[in-house]
């Protein structure tokens, strides 16, 4: 099924990643392919599907040469033999790449889903019960309709494995599907993934788990570039190079003090929390009972210099209980009390789970510096902060000072996320899922300088999907749906009397966390899309049109009708208003700062040359009125119309102008009108991370995310684009 003869592949003139890599892959066979990170894995991937283009006749699927379908396509050569070859690759090949917020395209669950049978032409009939079969497959039949957005880290790798499905490939390209995967689901997952390979799917499963590979029949190692192993899995675990490629790793050796007796470092205090609450909301009185996506009757006392792990499945609040401890959420109800003085961010560094949205400078030294920047040190000593924090980390200074972030692996990133939090140098150190994507030389790196850190008499958090490793914990903190159930010692927790290694989870941690929920937007989702688009379009007009009282009327009338109408919290409906601050904010300086022609109206006030007159304020408070209105319009429509709706309703009205395409038409305005909320969640990410590391707060935070979100916008739309192409778009009648 796939050829692969002789590929070498380099990014630059000095960076070689594939060196002569050379193997075949037959169809049903499933294959783990491993190796250090950086190796070069997730590169062969793309060799494969065609994101990259591997050298003339290096890679082949089912006989298609992938560069020449590659060259075929970018050159637009319809007459070529090998137009048409792209698609059929990577219909024959499905993907599932390292980091599942690059390839989820819908708004909601059922819609990412459907995104991919779509595009092959198919009966609704046929949609439906691929849909209904790959949801049920990785286990998100219960979320059809959550916002894609509001899904934790496991439950998006999920989705974007269901999408994956749904196309019915016959062979499926895996990058690390099981990371940030709690260990239960990951074990349903893995069987999953056993069953379609005996169905006859090909599978070529990248992981860093040895526990992975007796699944698999055969195991392919990579080592710098090279192809080192190519055997079964037993002769892969009697390999004495395992170690040396990355494979294995010495255990960790603790270097710890003694929790300090009745010395707490961190309170919680009968703690609620939830996202989809509306129990703070002006116009609704009720509380969500269910508080699975927060915190619910959170109390624990979490000892001073002690080491814990936050235990759970996916999506039961583990994030949520970090994030509270550094000030990033506010509890609804309750108390969180952390040890010492100053700014809780300084006080506990948060490493967050997704590394993508914790690097925001453009290289990794910068990146690093930017707490250390923030506390006021420059020159040798803010390079030596930078520099050891980068060693303790994993990433050598010479080495990655200047490297880009966005050219790290996914492994790589992870490493410089948690190397961004040690600069920091707090008391309190919180990490998300520090191991997700690290090969076993790294995860034992990262275990010794938590243990380090301890030595310091620092008090550490980590929230880990694995059980082998808690052990060598102080204290195990176990949750489940918002819950803590269980706190103690790992014996005490997990149970004693076990192989070291083999443990798992007690089963009241790990129920379904899925929650069959009532669609919380019933009435405008069921307004027809052509109603949906007509009136969003209108409100837009008006929203133009007129002195300031029409868009302001606009924007109060958008906010009652999420609120009310389609039940759109509107906590989530403010933010995205407000995502927009900073950028309004160049535009209002400028209307300020620089006088307009034939402008003779009063000056409201004057500052050494500048006066500001009452036009320039008028205009100004109309453009932001007139922004907040469209947003919040934006916001909502995006809420509550699937992308797939709004590709109907375009279609309906293009009907007649058929020469116009209308299919790219109506996907070019369903992602305009996405990326508004997609860049105010891109903002909050941004604004999270910098937070998390000491960033500031009001104007100078504000402008501190102007930069990195225009970055950010163009990964975005380049990954998103990606993301569209591997799931078979564009449509074939398109």
């Amino acid at each position: 099924m796939i050829s692969v003869r002789d590929l070498s592949f380099s990014y630059g003139k000095e960076t070689t990643v594939l060196e002569k890599i050379r193997f075949d892959i037959d169809q049903g066979e499933y294959v783990a392919l491993m190796g250090e990170n950086g190796c070069g894995k997730s590169t062969l991937v793309s060799c494969i599907n065609g994101l990259l283009t591997p050298p003339p006749g290096a890679v082949s699927v089912y006989g298609l040469d992938v560069s020449a379908a590659v060259s075929a396509n970018n050159d637009g050569d319809k007459a070529s033999s090998f137009a048409g070859d792209l698609r059929q690759i990577r219909t024959l090949v499905g993907t599932v790449t390292q980091n599942p917020d690059s390839q989820i395209i819908g708004s909601a669950v059922e819609e990412d889903t459907t995104f991919g049978p779509e595009n092959l032409g198919l009966s609704e009939t046929e949609i439906k019960a691929r849909v209904d079969r790959a949801l049920a497959a990785v286990g998100l039949e219960g979320l059809r309709e959550r916002p894609t957005q509001t899904l934790s880290g496991g439950e998006k790798q999920r989705l974007v494995i269901a999408g994956a499905l749904a196309v019915g490939s016959p062979c499926l390209l895996l990058d690390e599907p099981t990371s940030m995967i709690d260990p239960e689901s990951a074990e349903r997952l893995l069987s999953v993934i056993d069953a379609l390979n005996e169905a006859g799917t090909t599978i070529v499963h990248i992981t860093h788990d040895l526990k992975h590979t007796v699944r698999a029949r055969r195991c392919l190692v990579l080592h710098k570039g090279r192809l080192v192993f190519d055997g079964t899995p037993a002769d892969l675990l009697k390999n004495p190079q395992l170690e040396p490629w990355g494979l294995k790793a010495r255990a960790p050796l603790p270097i710890k003090n003694s929790p300090a007796d009745n010395a707490y470092s961190i309170r919680f205090e009968s703690v609620f929390f939830s996202y989809y609450s509306y129990k703070k909301n002006l116009f609704y009185k009720q509380h969500v009972q269910d508080a699975s996506s927060g915190l619910y009757n959170v109390t624990v006392s979490i000892p001073q210099n002690s080491l814990v792990a936050v235990i759970g499945k996916s999506g039961c609040g583990k994030t949520t209980f970090l994030k509270h401890i550094n000030g990033l959420l506010v509890p609804e109800a309750g108390n969180v009390s952390v040890a010492g003085k100053g700014d809780l961010f300084k006080r506990a560094a948060l490493a967050i789970q997704s590394p993508e949205s914790a690097l925001f400078e453009a290289y990794v030294a910068d990146d690093v510096a930017f707490a250390p920047r923030n506390a006021g040190i420059k020159g040798k000593p803010l390079v030596q902060s930078v520099k050891t924090a980068m060693e303790d980390a994993g990433l050598p200074f010479a080495e990655f000072a200047e490297r880009e972030t966005r050219s790290l692996s996914g492994g790589e990133k992870r490493r410089a996320a948690l190397a961004g939090a040690l600069a920091m140098d707090s008391k309190i150190l919180l990490l998300d899922e520090p191991f997700a994507g690290l090969d076993a030389k790294n995860r034992a790196h990262i275990m010794n300088m938590v243990f380090e850190q301890q030595a310091k008499g620092k008090t550490i958090i980590v929230v880990t999907h694995s059980p082998d490793m808690v052990d060598a914990f102080d204290f195990v903190l176990a949750m489940d749906k918002g819950r803590i159930r269980a706190f103690g010692t790992p014996a005490e927790v997990l149970g004693a009397g076990e192989a070291k290694g083999k443990r798992t989870y007690p089963q009241t941690i790990l129920d379904n966390c899925n929650r069959k929920e009532a669609n919380p937007l019933p009435s405008l989702r069921n307004l027809g899309s052509g109603k949906k688009l007509l009136l969003l379009l209108g409100l837009g007009g008006v929203a133009l049109a007129g002195n300031v009282f029409f868009p302001a009327g606009v924007m109060i009338f958008a906010f009652l009708a999420g609120v009310f109408w389609g039940r759109v919290s509107a906590r989530f409906l403010l933010k995205s208003a407000f995502s927009s601050l900073p950028l309004l904010g160049i535009v209002v300086f400028f209307q300020l700062a620089f006088n307009w022609v034939n402008d003779e109206s009063s000056v409201f006030v004057e500052f050494f040359h500048i006066s500001i007159t009452t036009a320039e304020v008028y205009r100004s408070i109309s453009i932001v009125i007139r922004v907040f209105a469209i947003v919040v319009c934006l916001t909502l429509y995006s809420a509550v119309t699937p992308l797939r709706e709004t590709l109907r309703a375009v279609n309906h009205f293009l009907v007649p102008l058929k020469f116009l395409h209308g299919r790219d038409i109506a996907m070019a305005l369903g992602i305009s009108l996405r990326f508004t909320p997609i860049l105010a969640g891109e903002a909050e990410r941004i604004k999270t991370a910098q937070r998390s590391r000491g960033g500031k707060k009001g104007v100078r935070g504000a402008f501190a995310v102007i930069i990195p979100l225009l970055l950010r916008a163009l990964e975005k739309s380049e990954t998103l684009a990606s993301a569209m192409l591997l799931r078979l778009y564009p449509h074939p009648e398109g």
